[in-house]
């Protein structure tokens, strides 16, 4: 019986480098050690699979046995990664479909997101749609389409509450626009706004709406919503960066998502306001050339 290839048991092309290689049998090392699947044939057959077809590839005093203490130890990036995306798995369930019994969903609607009720696979009863912008409308549908009360989040940070009839806003609505002046607007049986009146200007207090750090959406600390966002940290890839490996020069360890921006993220959590600097005061005045001492020329 031919021995088996050791690329396809680790899993890499047949022109992976050095790094690639122990990259991947490290992975499979952590997966299937015996001391992590105690009584596991399978997993002791893998395991052996991996350490024999990496011996075979690279030097075999480096691919000695280690306990799985010390891999772990050594690549607890590569460990937290993993499980962080096993336990993802376990939670979130995408789905076109959908049992029509299911409650408080997470749907993937072509580039939108759903959490909520659902039935016949599609939005029905109470829930969360958050659109591909970052704009979130939250309350009631039927049928896959907004029908009763419901607030829309606008991503520019206005909020407006009122009443939809088959997607379409319906009579009367309040507003709070990005600056946090209050309106009341009136919407014809068409769903177009027919008139506009201003009840408040804003507040000489209020904070205008304030860019979330996890997906740049703007939002009023009282009227905050859902949004996507990942719930681990990035990690730089180890010098030197495998940038055929890692694009972007690193990855998530909540998801494993190469892209630190453009692709979706993994977790729905609340907005967050971006971290602002506070610069003291005696900083911001010697930077304007404010309070500066000239010091006296001593005497020769």
């Amino acid at each position: 019986m031919p021995a088996p290839d050791p690329y396809a048991v680790l899993g890499v092309s047949k022109d992976a480098d050095a790094a690639e290689i122990k990259r991947a049998y490290r992975v499979l090392a952590l997966q299937w050690h015996p001391d992590k699947n105690p009584d596991d044939s399978e997993a002791a057959k893998r395991f052996l699979a991996a350490k024999e077809a990496y011996q075979s590839l690279a030097n075999g005093k480096e691919a000695g046995y280690k306990s799985y203490d010390e891999i772990a130890k050594d690549h607890a990036e590569t460990a937290e990664a993993f499980y962080r995306v096993q336990e993802l798995a376990a939670k979130l369930s995408f789905s076109s479909g959908g049992d029509a019994s299911a409650k408080q969903s997470f749907m993937q609607l072509g580039e939108c997101v759903y959490v909520g009720d659902v039935e016949g696979g599609r939005p029905h009863g109470v829930g969360d749609l958050i659109l591909a912008n970052g704009s979130v409308h939250s309350g009631s549908f039927i049928a896959g389409r907004a029908d009763g009360e419901g607030v829309y989040y606008d991503a520019n940070g206005s909020v407006t509450r009122g009443v939809w009839i088959d997607n379409k806003r319906s009579g009367q609505f309040s507003t709070v626009d990005p600056k946090g002046a209050k309106w009341s607007d009136r919407y014809d049986t068409a769903g177009k706004r027919a008139e506009r009146k201003k009840v408040a200007p804003a507040p000489a207090e209020c904070m205008h709406a304030a860019e979330c750090k996890h997906c740049a959406v703007r939002f009023h600390a009282a009227h905050n919503s859902k949004c996507r966002q990942h719930s681990g940290k990035w990690m730089a890839a180890a010098p030197p960066v495998d940038w055929k490996a890692f694009p972007e020069g690193g990855l998530w360890l909540c998801c494993g998502k190469l892209s630190k921006g453009a692709a979706p993220k993994c977790h729905l959590g609340l907005h967050e306001a971006m971290e602002v600097e506070l610069i003291p005061e005696e900083r911001r005045l010697g930077d304007m050339g404010v309070g500066a001492v000239e010091q006296p020329v001593g005497e020769a």
